[in-house]
């Protein structure tokens, strides 16, 4: 049975609306969450291990990871 409008990765998408919390970056995803060959989302370019961690991760490794994007 297929269950329309449930997306794999649904339950480690940001809320819409929600805020970054003080000295944290906004998330990048952008909602295009869908994965190429590499494991890497061809919407926001985090690895799969990234867009899991990203809810347990410092604000330092987060930052990192918002840098790191924006050279892939």
């Amino acid at each position: 049975m297929h269950n329309r409008g449930f997306h794999p990765l649904q339950f480690l998408m940001p809320k819409s609306g929600q805020q970054p919390r003080s000295g944290y970056p906004a998330s990048p995803c952008n909602d295009v969450c869908t994965l190429d060959d590499d494991n890497v989302c061809v919407g926001c370019k985090r690895t799969l291990d990234e867009i899991v961690a990203w809810s347990t991760m410092t604000a330092e490794e987060q930052w990192a990871v918002v840098n790191s994007v924006s050279r892939r």
